[in-house]
């Protein structure tokens, strides 16, 4: 059997390969136009949405150095807070400093005189106290021994608070009275424990303007003087024409 000449050989090439084209052939082509919209539009739909987020991050660092701010006014806050309490407190040290001192010394005297009266009290109640003035009745204390003890009035201060936010609103007068509670002198007790009550007034009158220093302090800042505007007054006739006189000499200058 002869075998196939050239020319059906490259020709069934041919026939191969359009036989092999029609087995894979699309059957049906199928146009979607959403997609080559979508496909045309990619870049203009990728642009607004890289704006989008770039917007959406800005706003996410805004947030951030917003919470960061609010962090670092509420630690100055609290300094601040810390801070006024430290001058309170000084200031409390200061208005009570000298006085804490001169009650100091009277307190512990008094105290020693009370411990003194008890031990006497508890000795004669053992034995030389009586069985009917142990078992009588405690009337209390004399009408006469109550109405020995008076007050000295020293001054009456008078205060005028203008600020409106202030507790207290106007005037108010406050009495400093220099008293000796049940009788006892407190002379003999300064004396006692070297204390010198000739710079009393001085100390008293130190006090006070502490007071005064520290009302001030609570109730705020200082209410600033308002400086007096001058009044407008129009210019005189002879005034005006002195005026245009002098920028009339200054321009030809």
């Amino acid at each position: 059997m002869a075998g196939k000449p050239n020319r059906e050989i490259l020709t069934g090439g041919k026939r191969y390969k359009q036989q092999s084209s029609r087995k894979h052939r699309v059957e049906e082509v199928v146009f979607d136009g959403e997609a080559r919209v979508d496909y045309l539009t990619g870049f203009h739909k990728r642009k607004l949405q890289r704006r989008k987020k770039a917007q959406e991050f800005a706003k996410e660092q805004e947030r951030l150095a917003r919470l960061e701010e609010r962090a670092k006014i509420r630690e100055e806050r609290k300094k601040n807070i810390h801070k006024q309490l430290e001058k309170y407190n000084k200031s409390i040290k200061e208005l009570n400093g000298d006085v804490t001192e001169l009650n100091i010394s009277i307190d512990s005297e008094l105290e020693a005189n009370v411990f003194h009266d008890h031990n006497q009290n508890r000795n004669q109640s053992d034995g030389e106290f009586d069985e009917e003035e142990d078992d009588a009745d405690w009337v209390g204390f004399d009408e006469d021994n109550e109405n020995d003890v008076k007050g000295i009035l020293k001054r009456q201060e008078v205060y005028v608070s203008t600020n409106e936010n202030a507790p207290i609103k106007g005037r108010s007068s406050v009495e400093i009275e220099e008293l000796a509670p049940n009788g006892i002198d407190i002379t003999q007790i300064a004396r006692a424990n070297f204390v010198d009550l000739t710079k009393s007034k001085e100390i008293l009158d130190k006090s006070i303007e502490r007071a005064k220093k520290y009302a001030e302090l609570i109730n705020g800042s200082r209410t600033p003087k308002t400086k007096s505007r001058k009044k407008f007054r129009y210019l005189s006739k002879t005034e005006r024409k002195a005026n245009t006189r002098k920028e009339r000499s200054k321009k030809r200058r």
